[in-house]
């Protein structure tokens, strides 16, 4: 009997094991991409779109509606003096699924992150010169996207392209 008790402890052991296992994955890949981690990445990685229409761009804002946005996509870079003060307008709106837009400093560290469907301001003063990053991620995504910077000193703004 002392044989067989241990042989059963070993295999509930076991069970449990793979049971806490299992649910820690399975956390971190439903949770993961929006985790800070994910979002501070110094590379996009995959995204798609089912539709992405009405593309403007302006010299100090894009806007476009889609469909079914799922991954990350740094879509704007602003290069700016130090002490700049900022002012993001951001007028985005999601009818279904997950969407986060994150403003990154030069060293990827978050300086705004928000989910969405209210019209936000977002005002900081630049740390450091450098490029800041206005990044996208979503799951299912699906709306419109706007923004608009300002700024007290010049700064130049990229639009890096969907593909690029």
């Amino acid at each position: 009997m002392r044989k067989r008790d241990k042989l059963i402890i070993s295999l509930l052991v076991i069970v449990v094991m793979i049971a806490v296992v299992g649910i820690f994955l399975n956390k971190g890949i439903s949770y993961g991409e929006f985790s800070n981690s994910y979002l501070t990445s110094t590379s996009d990685g995959d995204r798609s779109f089912f539709s992405h229409t009405n593309d403007m761009e302006a010299d100090s804002g894009k806007s476009f509606d889609f469909g079914k946005f799922d991954g990350r996509w740094s879509l704007m870079e602003f290069t700016s003096p130090k002490n700049n003060k900022i002012t993001i307008t951001d007028d985005t709106k999601i009818n279904n699924g997950k969407f986060i837009v994150v403003i990154l400093d030069p060293n990827y560290n978050i300086i705004s992150k928000t989910s969405y469907n209210n019209k936000t301001s977002l005002n900081f003063t630049t740390s450091k010169q450098g490029k800041y990053i206005i990044r996208i991620a979503g799951k299912k995504a699906s709306g419109h996207f706007g923004i608009k910077i300002d700024s007290a000193s010049g700064i130049d703004i990229k639009y890096n392209d969907f593909f690029g």
